[in-house]
């Protein structure tokens, strides 16, 4: 397509309700910290309000990986979730246009020095992390300790999606889209830091069920594979919202040992498992709203 044509089409007026949610975020990105973490909290409470059958997903996959939680404790951690995604809106702002002088305060880094031991081998790092609701925020306040490339779904052909990928090509050394399996080993290769978040639901034809939460899911291998092609280190981290206006805690986790192993399922348990307890330690901040058990095991139906 024509680049001008396609610029042109952005600008249309069924568009226009995105440019001024853009412009809006963009000057609501510019409040103090603690102004965003209390936007976050009221429109925490207003999608709680709006988004009925996001909720409803969230309660039936926080009943099905805490069934032995009591209901009223269930009911609370859906609270704070909402509150989490509320705040996650004004982190994408956060991550797309606020200097690195103004994040770098509100980062407290722990387990650097693993990356760099990963580093030392030559053949690259996947840089492994679940989908939290720190999931625009956590590549960009990672990319300020090292440079990273950033694997991604294409997002919708319109202003917020194509401001989307600016942006990610702008932040990042380079933005792989998800499926190009071919520019993760080259940059692999050259031994770059790829940040990879495999814990979604997975409907491709090389999914695997492997427990999580002791639920047979379907789930992506790839990392195994990817591994197997290229020797690249599997470096895990995390990154958490600490409580009030601390800012965030960065954890980088020694390279997985032994890793991959003879069984791509078994591998892929691994990795769930270690989802699980990076989920433990702040169960509100994981992405509770996505359909993680959307594809079921032949015979079984989806619990949504």
């Amino acid at each position: 397509m024509n680049p001008e044509r396609s610029s042109s089409r952005l600008f249309r007026v069924k568009h226009w309700p995105s440019w001024v949610g853009l412009w809006l975020l963009r000057q609501i990105s510019r409040l103090p910290y603690p102004a965003l973490i209390w936007l976050g909290a009221v429109t925490g409470r207003l999608l709680w309000v709006i988004a009925p059958k996001h909720r409803s997903i969230a309660r039936t996959n926080i009943a099905l990986c805490f069934p032995d939680r009591p209901e009223t404790e269930r009911e609370q951690l859906l609270r704070k979730h909402f509150k989490a995604l509320g705040l996650s809106l004004f982190e994408i702002g956060l991550s797309w246009w606020a200097e690195d002088h103004r994040l770098r305060p509100l980062l407290n880094v722990a387990g650097k020095e693993h990356l760099e031991e990963a580093l030392e081998y030559g053949k690259g790092v996947l840089l492994l992390t679940a989908h939290f609701t720190t999931v625009e925020v956590s590549p960009r306040l990672i990319s300020m300790v090292h440079p990273i490339d950033l694997t991604y779904r294409a997002g919708r052909d319109d202003p917020v999606g194509e401001h989307l990928r600016n942006q990610r090509d702008k932040l990042y050394e380079e933005a792989i889209p998800k499926g190009n399996v071919r520019a993760v080993l080259r940059r692999l290769k050259q031994n770059k830091v790829i940040w990879y978040a495999p814990d979604q639901g997975f409907g491709g034809n090389r999914r695997v069920y492997a427990e999580f939460f002791g639920i047979p899911t379907s789930s992506n291998p790839s990392t195994s594979r990817f591994v197997q092609l290229s020797g690249a280190k599997v470096v895990p981290y995390c990154l958490y919202r600490l409580p009030g206006r601390a800012g965030y805690q960065l954890k980088l986790f020694p390279a997985l040992e032994n890793f991959p192993g003879a069984d791509l399922v078994e591998d892929t348990r691994r990795i769930n498992k270690l989802f699980e307890s990076f989920i433990l330690e702040a169960p509100e901040q994981y992405l509770w709203v996505h359909k993680r058990f959307k594809f079921a095991p032949p015979g079984q139906q989806a619990p949504y």
